[in-house]
Formats: C-alpha cells, sequence, structure tokens
C-alpha cells in the first residue's frame, strides 16, 4: 500500500472535495414564477400578472425566457398558455374565464413550463374586497367650485380637464369668468389634441378672461354656469385662482391641484396614453367592483419632445365591461401602488382608489428549498467519501506498521538478536505525527464540506 496510501488518497479526497463543492454540489440559478392579481366577489373572468424571476447567489433578477402554461382549478373553463421573456417584457398579463359568478371559496393556481415540464409556481387564490369608490364632494347650493373633472389628479406637463362651476339663484345675465395659475397654464379644452402643452393660455404671468361659459341648465330655484378648461401643471405646485362676477355680485375660490409626478396619463377620450418621460411599456388593467377584471401590457415609443405615448384600443373591451370598472395604468409590473393611476372611462365618470396587487403565488421559495435539499445531498456524499478515505487510510497505516513490526521481528530473531532489547520509540512517534497531520488533513476537508452545506 506504502506510498499510495500515505499521498495518493488524501490527494484524491481532496480533489474529489474540491470538485463536489464547486461543480455538482454547488448552487444553481434557479428560476420560478410569481403571479399577481386579486379577484372580487361575483367576477366571471380575471387577469393575473406572472413574473419570471430567478435566485443566483444572493440577488433575485429576472429569469431566462420561457413557455408558461398557467391554470386554475375549479370552476374554470379554458387555460392560459403562452411565452414571457423578462428581459424585454418584464411581465405576462393572462386572462382565465370563470365559469360562473364567483362568491365563495378559494381557487388553486399553477403555472408550469411545458416544454421543460417544470413546475414554475403554485398558490391559492382567494376572494377580495373591490376597490374603493372616490365620490366627489358636495359643492353646495351656491357659490364658485374648480374641480379637476375626472377627480384623479393632474400628471405635469399633460392637459387635464378642469371644471369650473358657478351656483347662483336664476339670472339671464352672463357671468364673467376671470382664471389665473400659478405654476402652469390653462386652455380651451377644444385645444386638448395638442400633444403637448402649447398654445394660448393662462399662464403665471396672466390672467384668461371668459365671458360666456361651455354649459348652462336652471331650474326654478338656480342655475348652474360651467367651463371646461385644460389645465397643464408645469411646476412643483400649481394653483388655480378663479373669479366669476354676475349682476354685480363677485365670486372667488382657488384649488391647489393634486399632482402626480411620474404617473401614466391616460387621454380623456380613452385611446391613447402617455408619459412626461421615456419609457418602453405600460400595463394596463380594467378594475373594478369585480377585481381586475381584464390587463394587458402595451409598449410605448418615444416622440420627438421625450414623451412615451401609446395607442390603447379598447372598443371590444369596453362593449363587455361591467359597471363601475375604470383603468388603472402602470409603469412597471407588481404591487407598485405607489406608482399606479386609476383612470374613469369614458362616459363612465368613477374614481376609484388603485388597489394593491397581491402576491397570488410565489414559486421562489419552494425552487431554492429544493435545489438546497439536492445540493446538500451531494455535500453529504463528499463529507461520507472524506471520512471513509481517512478510515482507510489510518486502517493501512495500522496494518503497514503491523507487518513493518513482525518483519523485524523476524530479522532480529535470524540474527539472534533479542527483539526486546531494541528500541524503536523514534519510529513509533514519527508515525503518531504522521497520524496527526493526516488526521488534521481530513478534519478540515470534512469541516470544508460540512462548512459548505450552509455557503450559496
Amino acid at each position: 500500500m506504502g506510498h499510495w496510501v500515505l499521498l495518493g488518497a488524501p490527494a484524491i479526497a481532496g480533489l474529489v472535495t474540491v470538485y463536489v463543492l464547486m461543480g455538482p454540489g454547488a448552487y444553481r440559478p434557479v428560476q420560478a414564477a410569481r403571479v399577481f392579481g386579486y379577484t372580487a366577489p361575483g367576477a366571471t373572468q380575471t387577469a393575473f400578472q406572472v413574473q419570471l424571476v430567478q435566485f443566483d447567489g444572493d440577488m433575485v433578477a429576472p429569469g431566462p425566457p420561457a413557455s408558461l402554461e398557467l391554470r386554475v382549478d375549479g370552476a374554470v373553463e379554458g387555460t392560459w398558455r403562452g411565452r414571457l421573456d423578462p428581459a424585454r417584457e418584464e411581465a405576462v398579463e393572462a386572462t382565465v374565464m370563470l365559469s360562473g359568478p364567483w362568491t365563495d371559496g378559494a381557487l388553486s393556481l399553477v403555472v408550469t413550463n411545458p416544454v421543460a415540464e417544470t413546475v414554475l409556481a403554485e398558490g391559492t387564490l382567494r376572494l377580495s374586497s373591490p376597490p374603493a369608490v372616490r365620490r366627489a364632494p358636495d359643492r353646495g347650493n351656491s357659490g364658485l367650485a374648480i374641480a379637476l373633472t375626472r377627480g384623479v389628479g393632474a400628471v405635469p406637463e399633460l392637459p387635464e380637464p378642469l371644471t369650473i362651476e358657478l351656483t347662483h339663484p336664476p339670472n339671464d345675465a352672463s357671468p364673467r369668468l376671470e382664471i389665473e395659475v400659478q405654476g402652469g397654464q390653462v386652455r380651451w379644452a377644444e385645444d386638448r389634441t395638442a400633444a403637448h402643452p402649447s398654445g394660448s393660455g393662462a399662464t403665471t404671468s396672466e390672467a384668461l378672461e371668459v365671458d360666456t361659459p361651455t354649459t348652462r341648465t336652471c331650474s326654478p330655484a338656480r342655475c348652474v354656469w360651467t367651463w371646461s378648461l385644460d389645465v397643464i401643471a408645469q411646476a412643483t405646485s400649481t394653483l388655480v385662482t378663479a373669479k366669476a362676477t354676475t349682476n354685480g355680485e363677485m365670486f372667488r375660490t382657488e384649488r391647489l391641484l393634486d399632482l402626480k409626478p411620474g404617473a401614466l396619463w391616460l387621454a380623456p377620450d380613452g385611446r391613447s396614453l402617455r408619459a412626461a418621460s421615456p419609457r418602453d411599456h405600460a400595463f394596463v388593467s380594467l378594475i373594478g367592483p369585480k377585481g381586475r377584471w381584464w390587463a394587458q401590457r402595451v409598449p410605448m415609443t418615444v416622440d420627438d419632445l421625450g414623451f412615451a405615448v401609446a395607442s390603447l384600443d379598447l372598443p371590444r373591451a369596453l362593449d363587455h365591461v361591467p359597471p363601475g370598472m375604470a383603468l388603472l395604468l402602470a409603469g412597471e409590473s407588481g404591487p407598485a401602488t405607489a406608482r399606479s393611476m386609476a383612470w374613469p372611462l369614458p362616459r363612465r365618470p368613477l374614481s376609484i382608489e388603485p388597489p394593491s396587487l397581491q402576491l397570488v403565488a410565489d414559486g421562489l421559495p419552494a425552487a431554492r428549498t429544493i435545489e438546497r435539499g439536492r445540493v446538500n445531498v451531494i455535500r453529504r456524499g463528499a463529507v461520507a467519501l472524506v471520512v471513509c478515505v481517512a478510515g482507510w487510510v489510518f486502517f493501512g497505516l495500522f496494518l503497514a506498521r503491523r507487518r513493518a513490526g513482525q518483519t523485524l521481528t523476524e530479522v532480529l530473531r535470524h540474527a539472534a538478536i533479542d527483539p526486546e532489547t531494541v528500541v524503536t520509540r523514534p519510529s513509533r512517534g514519527g508515525l503518531l505525527w504522521l497520524s496527526i497531520a493526516l488526521g488534521l488533513g481530513f478534519l478540515t476537508l470534512a469541516s470544508l464540506a460540512l462548512v459548505g452545506l450552509n455557503l450559496p
């Protein structure tokens, strides 16, 4: 056995340990899917947002492209199939049809890769509370009021419909209105087709005077004069001041607009969307009392002025939308409520608080557990190999020493020398130190493999 036992076996054990830790025993990137959504009582269909992610080392990043199949078990018709390339699309929207209004219970959801035949995520979908509806404030029986027509907020650098109403006892005189804007400008609603804030209007340094209201409605008790304009916020705060005069009586009011910097803007006709900064895409969904009813990822292009623009083709969807729905625009996937806005649909002036998308299924924890189990099995095998080689080496040393002692005794007796008179302590000491050195070496290898169980 000789040199092979003393040098070959420990060297092979060390090489095998290093190979295991750096090869099959190393952690591999883990792929999984994350599914977001929510469904309110009475839903007949629901839209899910699916992301592909991977865990590599200690970072979660977009995963590689993959084919996807999403199935919702229990009272569901059909299965959604598609493909997602996270480097280009970030997330994909999947709409599934329910076989009837969902009023109770929970549905199980699973996302698989049909090509690789792997499960990417599993979860349970439960009913959620419908989003809250913002109600317009009561403007009273008399006076002047300023309101953003859609009741959501104003996106800086983009026109937002503005309504000014004067409520007053009936009279034949036409009120005169004066509008002043600090930190922005106003313009006539007829100029709304302009893509960017330009044209005549009241700016910070001037006031817009209007003689004729846009509409006038009267009853025996009162008349309401309405002016319809567009306001464009161009500063960190925008203040609109209005003064109205009728029959020698003056009314004055002002309003600090609620600004939504960085939000996506929906055109009042619902056919296009914009952003005041460049971006590649937007996530559009119909939300309301029946949950997240429909969703789509919309690519955007950047025009020559740096505005991101996209056309929105919703006529068919709008024909079958349940009452009380709004259009939610988000610039990124996932539950980024702070960076999303819910706009009322044309001809449906309802304002809805943007609900948070719920994490319905996350396959990453399960995938990481499976990968950790695989690595632990392989690395424990490396530990077992080190222990076996160590036992074999020490047993070989024991046998070699015993045979050497027997050979020495026979030689001494053949030479008529009493073996008891021969001192062999130096040989024993050298063997002892060699055994200790080998033991420390094997202990180091075993410890490395064991510690490696907890390393990424």
